[in-house]
């Protein structure tokens, strides 16, 4: 292979990789969830991380 289409060859294998992990995020997505108390956690969780980034972003700001 020339030095040409490395650049190619990595930018496809990239694209492969998003759209691998994209499947992957689609497929957990849509499998149920077994338990009410893992959903609320979930959800503290993620109020937390927004809660963390908003105070980052007025201190960066």
């Amino acid at each position: 292979m020339s030095w040409t289409i490395w650049p190619i060859v990595s930018i496809l294998i990239s694209l492969l990789a998003f759209a691998v992990g994209f499947y992957f995020y689609r497929y957990v997505k849509k499998l149920p969830s077994a338990n009410q108390e893992i959903d609320r956690f979930g959800h503290l969780i993620r109020q937390g991380a927004m809660s963390f980034l908003r105070t980052e972003n007025k201190i960066l700001a």
